[in-house]
């Protein structure tokens, strides 16, 4: 993993279009966990739907802490880039051209980012993910907008929380470098589209802490509180108990 980081720092920016090619021909490895399967195969044997479950440790033995936080952060950004797919696919009513511009922007950043976490987990990584947005309302841009604020709200939020769940040793740097560079986008990302909803709410109180040691700064979420937040749009059961690394 780490020797996939530090070419990835070092080497000359890629233009989008190159970078793009190149990470779409880039295949994971990954699984994705069934809890409950049944071995009763007689066929006139009632058989109770089974909700398929999503572990961050993908159920790889001896899995670090840090690929467990990276799929912790992969899986939030396969859940905004389908979001914004979604969006771009049907704009609302409503929506300016230059918004509709900058939504394109969005999915574009947030396809970037799911496939370098794709690509630098490697066999590490949990499968793609299937959500629903049947109780958002994406047909009007007021509805759009809501929604994007409460994912980039909470990407930001889980980004400034998993900062101290990486290792200390170099490893852990890399893994914090690359993590860094990403939430210092996704905040403003988030800003961009607070703005668009009401104009100079991008620091809001909701969202940035008034009092305390943490007083000025955006707040934090631990992962089990983001998953809690977003519970209605995964089509898996979501666990952030099995590991220490998210506990």
């Amino acid at each position: 993993m780490s020797d996939k980081l530090t070419p990835f720092f070092t080497s000359t920016p890629l233009p989008r279009r190159t970078f793009l090619r190149a990470a779409g021909a880039t295949v994971a490895t990954s699984t994705l966990v069934l809890a409950g399967c049944s071995d009763d195969d007689d066929e006139n044997t009632p058989v109770t739907p089974v909700t398929p479950q999503l572990s961050y440790t993908n159920r790889v033995q001896g899995i670090t802490a840090n690929n467990v936080v990276f799929n912790y952060l992969y899986s939030l950004h396969q859940l905004t880039l389908a979001f914004y797919q979604a969006v771009v696919a049907a704009f609302p009513t409503g929506m300016t051209t230059a918004e509709q511009a900058g939504f394109t922007d969005l999915r574009d950043h947030e396809l970037i980012y799911t496939e370098s976490y794709k690509y630098l987990l490697g066999a590490n990584g949990i499968a793609p993910l299937d959500f629903t947005f049947a109780t958002l309302t994406l047909t009007t841009r007021a509805g759009v907008l809501a929604a994007a604020k409460k994912f980039e709200d909470l990407t930001v939020a889980a980004y400034n929380d998993v900062v101290v769940r990486f290792s200390t040793d170099n490893t852990g740097k890399e893994y914090l470098l690359f993590a860094g560079k990403i939430a210092s986008v996704k905040a403003r990302h988030a800003a961009y589209v607070r703005d668009l909803e009401v104009s100079g709410s991008f620091a809001g109180t909701d969202v940035v802490s008034n009092s305390g040691d943490l007083a000025g700064l955006d707040t934090m979420l631990a992962p089990s509180a983001v998953v809690t937040e977003l519970v209605p749009y995964f089509k898996v059961t979501v666990v952030t108990s099995d590991t220490a690394a998210l506990a």
